[in-house]
């Protein structure tokens, strides 16, 4: 019988030495030669008739190869399995102090060994799920604030455009049909375009006064650097000149021109036809309104300030559950799995970064088997309805909604990435009963400037 010894480097590091016996493999190489030489097909002879030598010398060493990989295969995944050994990569044969063998079909030796290092999940409990871990909750406080905003550009992006000719205010967008200047006058085969620009993003205050006080069909003379901020050379040159990728002629900054179309759009009515089209016919009144954009900016930040608590409970799990994990080990595996694709230098440098993404895996598999969080089809097939209905917005017939739901439930990385999802959310919730939240109250300036900055901490 094989036999296999057990070597432990680490809590998360072995070595496995397996031992196949000389009586262990012949007669299954016996077996397999047997089968081998009844359908192999050699020139010259019938099939199953080819000279029992002539066959070995052909196919011996690598039929050899082929029972001994198996043999030892079935072995170690048996032994992995029975230890429920959560592996790391996969088991590799160690680099030194391998014996050297001989492959005779005819006459095995006494026995063979091969040393096998394997990292794996080591065995831990999870820490840092307790009421006396304390975590901020962010509560904005100018809700209010907010939904009086988004109301007022509903009611903008609702109004009706018309073209004044008498007047020009803050908020309107003009076009410029503009010449390039010498001086005081137009530039000889200077360059010629039509300049579209909003009053309101004007950056020289005396310009934008002075826009204020024309209307449609005046003239003005102006800087180009001078009608938005931060745009360097190339944006005004591509968006505000509108001057081709090709076209390498210098044009000066200086232009005039006439104001040849003046845009401006109202504000719609606060009236039931409004309120019903951007708010549902429940809706009648603009308290009404308020309180359903209220609800929906709520649910914004909520889901948000979700995202920096799991994240401020992500990091101090994974302080608190600092697994050892067999390092030189797994930045061998890196290497020989994607050898060819990168270098030792690339997995070095990359190294760290696998290294929190894998325990961080370990825990969340933690916490998942500590709850028990499983996503069911139906699970599934809820939110492709949501998505479907979100999107179009509108109230789809059942057919159409159930075909949707059947294409999307057809395509298995997108069911892979919903049900990943859900198993994330269901695993904050469940973590999340689990410590202490205190409200801390602040504006919605300042939690941007929190999540914004948590972002940055992520991606870099």
């Amino acid at each position: 019988m094989p036999t296999i010894a057990r070597t432990d480097l680490t809590p998360s590091h072995l070595h496995l030495t397996i031992t196949l016996l000389r009586e262990d493999l012949k007669p299954k190489l016996d077996s397999e030669f047997k089968r081998l030489k009844q359908r192999a097909v050699i020139k010259g002879f019938r099939a199953g008739q080819a000279p029992t030598q002539y066959v070995k010398s052909l196919y011996g060493q690598s039929l050899f190869y082929d029972v001994f990989n198996k043999m030892m295969s079935d072995e170690l995944t048996g032994f992995l399995k029975d230890n429920d050994l959560d592996v790391l990569g996969q088991p590799l044969p160690v680099e030194d102090g391998q014996r050297q063998y001989k492959f005779s079909i005819d006459n095995p030796e006494p026995e063979y060994s091969v040393v096998y290092e394997i990292g794996h999940v080591p065995k831990f409990e999870l820490a840092g799920l307790s009421k006396d871990e304390i975590y901020d909750r962010y509560e904005v406080t100018d809700l209010d604030t907010l939904a009086a905003k988004d109301l007022e550009e509903a009611r903008k992006s609702g109004g009706t455009r018309t073209n004044p000719e008498e007047d020009i205010l803050e908020n309107d967008v003009i076009k410029v049909a503009s010449k390039e200047m010498d001086g005081d006058s137009p530039k000889a085969d200077g360059w010629e375009t039509t300049i579209t620009l909003s009053v309101n993003e004007i950056v020289n205050p005396d310009l934008k006064a002075q826009v204020l006080t024309l209307k449609k069909g005046d003239n003005i003379r102006f800087d180009v650097a001078d009608l938005e901020t931060n745009r360097d050379q190339d944006f005004i040159r591509k968006y505000l000149l509108s001057i081709p990728a090709d076209d390498e002629r210098e044009v000066g900054n200086v232009f005039e021109g006439e104001i040849i179309e003046v845009s401006r759009v109202g504000v719609a009515e606060l009236n039931e036809e409004f309120f019903q089209a951007n708010f549902g016919e429940n809706v009648k009144t603009e308290s009404e309104a308020i309180e359903v954009i209220k609800t929906g900016v709520a649910q914004f930040y909520e889901q948000r300030a979700n995202a920096l608590v799991f994240r401020e409970m992500q990091d101090r799990l994974l302080k608190l559950n600092n697994v050892e994990l067999p390092d030189e080990f797994l930045k061998r595996w890196l290497r020989l799995s994607n050898e060819g694709v990168v270098s030792q230098e690339e997995v070095d440098r990359e190294y760290d970064s696998f290294a929190t993404s894998l325990r961080w895996t370990m825990v969340r598999d933690r916490i998942i088997e500590r709850f028990g969080i499983t996503v069911s089809e139906e699970e599934i097939r809820e939110e492709f309805y949501r998505t479907l209905i979100n999107y179009f917005r509108a109230q789809l017939p059942m057919e159409m909604l159930k075909g949707g739901v059947d294409r999307m439930m057809s395509d298995k990385k997108e069911v892979e990435r919903v049900s990943s999802n859900i198993q994330y959310e269901k695993m904050f919730n469940a973590a999340l009963t689990t410590v202490t939240t205190q409200p801390k109250s602040i504006s919605s300036e300042e939690f941007h400037a929190i999540f914004d900055q948590a972002k940055q901490t992520t991606q870099g």
